[in-house]
């Protein structure tokens, strides 16, 4: 029973198939943002209705905090059996920028069939750039990290899409010295997932006060150049479908989950509140966190990558994977800093 349920967690989650989805989309010249459909992908990559995303709406719409596995199967099944209507019950959108499918594009097209083997090959760059940027002594305490590193490669497993923007940014935020090839990064970071947005503030008063007002200049139209080339042509073919989808995280009555205060209302510890009352928090965690980052940055430099998702802990969703993955890049970063600090002219 134990094995079955191993295998049954394994596998992809919706953010992976309908990723997967928009990739064999298109390779056959269709726009993703259009012919997105949650039912056909979940056929296509065996997904059960516990790996998707519900939405207070439809069958769902009175249910509080969660709709019970009994309500998803009973609403999935009946979705199943018309695959080509995505139900209004569960989200079926591309709700990412388009790098979150673009940039594994040509790992498809070469045969591979597995996107999961994609982000596990992510996560491994990142720990052999980390080892081969560090130290000789800290090198064992890298190896260590890695293969104790549970949660990613768990995560992984489960159809975690998180390794390839984590990726960008590590390289964006640890390659600064190198202005051109560190924006490049950031915005790739930036047009593979929202998360990504939050630390673009942090990095540009990083570069502000290290480099001055020419040089974050230069970045942040690098960034911009990137993320607008890279998301352009599928917002002139379908501009509305782009934005309603690219912000459904922000506009889809999706329900309350995660780690954070939300967490608390779930568990009826505090009083329900509305999602737009998590917004404003977020928000003013936000600024908080950039005020007091802008004063102290030269001295914390990699405060920025912690207090990046503070504001997700006062989020409507505030999935785990948001504070465990900057723990990794705090942790590369402060390595990498470390050699800097010993051998400045072989570093980058």
């Amino acid at each position: 029973e134990s094995i079955q349920t191993l295998n049954s967690s394994l596998r992809y989650n919706d953010g992976t198939a309908l990723t997967h989805q928009a990739t064999e989309q298109l390779l056959d010249g269709s726009n993703p943002y259009t012919h997105a459909n949650i039912v056909q992908a979940s056929q296509d990559f065996d997904l059960p209705a516990e790996g998707t995303t519900p939405l207070k709406q439809g069958a769902f719409a009175e249910a509080y905090p969660y709709p019970t596995e009994a309500q998803l199967n009973e609403v999935w099944s009946q979705a199943q059996a018309q695959p080509d209507v995505a139900p209004p019950e569960f989200e079926s959108k591309v709700s990412y920028p388009a790098g979150s499918f673009l940039f594994h594009t040509p790992f498809l097209a070469l045969g591979f069939n597995d996107l999961r083997l994609f982000y596990l090959f992510c996560a491994l760059l990142i720990f052999a750039i980390i080892f081969w940027r560090a130290p000789s002594q800290l090198r064992p305490i890298v190896v260590i990290v890695a293969v104790i590193n549970l949660e990613l490669w768990n995560g992984i497993g489960a159809g975690a899409i998180d390794s390839l923007y984590i990726m960008f940014l590590f390289l964006g935020w640890t390659l600064r010295r190198r202005l051109w090839l560190s924006a490049l990064f950031m915005g790739l970071a930036a047009a593979t997932k929202q998360v990504a947005w939050f630390f673009i503030p942090f990095y540009v008063i990083l570069v502000f006060r290290e480099r001055g007002w020419r040089s974050c200049g230069q970045s942040l139209a690098i960034m911009a150049a990137i993320f607008t080339a890279t998301n352009m042509p599928f917002i002139f073919n379908a501009p509305q479908a782009w934005l309603e989808s690219v912000f459904a995280p922000l506009r889809d009555p999706m329900f309350p989950r995660g780690v954070g205060l939300v967490a608390l209302s779930v568990w009826g510890i505090i009083p329900y509140s509305s999602p737009q009352f998590y917004i404003i928090l977020m928000a003013v965690a936000l600024i908080a966190a950039l005020a007091w980052y802008y004063t102290r940055c030269l001295k914390y430099p990699q405060a920025g990558l912690l207090l990046a998702v503070i504001p997700f802990f006062f989020a409507w969703r505030s999935h785990s994977a948001y504070f465990y993955l900057a723990s990794l890049l705090v942790f590369g970063a402060v390595i990498i800093e470390e050699y800097r600090h010993k051998k400045p002219d072989s570093a980058d």
